[in-house]
């Protein structure tokens, strides 16, 4: 599982690579998944089989 990194993190980078800002941006795209990509499929194979009661 990959997990993305602490936002702070982006600016610590963004800082140390020089990147003027552009790291820092970034974290506006990312966020967290509520449930792994795995746990998706999961549920919705639990929902094809509910639905079948």
């Amino acid at each position: 599982m990959t997990q993305s990194p602490p936002m702070w993190r982006f600016s610590v980078a963004d800082e140390l690579c020089g990147a003027e800002g552009n790291l820092s941006a970034a974290k506006d795209y990312l966020s967290r998944e509520k449930f792994p990509p795995r746990a998706q499929e999961f549920m919705e194979r639990e929902r094809e089989a509910v639905s079948m009661w």
